[in-house]
């Protein structure tokens, strides 16, 4: 049986390795089920850490290579803001709607809020990608 690893598992595998080593040394060269359980628990909490922030980072550099306008209310549940230019191919930073009618939607910006800039990042490109394949399936320009 070959068993191929990805540069990514191999150096996970060897990182693992190297802090039950350390773990060992620690304690004298010993090492007993308990340890090995404390460091892999720590390693793969580190590793679910660093994989949702490469996700944040990921819809943050798709952001960067477009135009967008961010706005922050302090005051707001959602308090970030990203926009992206909508249908007039600019941001027109107009009045968008309340979503209960007492406040009209002025803007064709697409929109995306969220309680951290990163959430609100990826619902704009959501939105926008939602918009793009809409307007496909109309056999209109996005």
């Amino acid at each position: 049986m070959v068993t191929v690893m990805t540069s990514t598992e191999h150096s996970s595998r060897s990182f693992r390795e190297t802090a039950l080593q350390v773990a060992a040394d620690a304690n004298g060269g010993y090492i007993d089920r308990k340890i090995v359980q404390i460091v892999n628990a720590a390693l793969d909490a580190c590793e679910e850490h660093y994989a949702i922030r490469e996700k944040d980072e990921t819809a943050v550099a798709q952001l960067s290579e477009l135009t967008f306008a961010v706005q922050h209310n302090p005051n707001c549940p959602s308090p970030w803001l990203v926009r992206l230019p909508g249908s007039s191919g600019a941001i027109d930073m107009k009045p968008y709607g309340d979503g209960i009618g007492l406040v009209r939607n002025q803007t064709s910006d697409i929109l995306g809020f969220g309680k951290t800039f990163e959430d609100a990042a990826k619902s704009a490109l959501a939105r926008k990608a939602e918009r793009s394949i809409s307007s496909n399936a109309d056999g209109s320009k996005p």
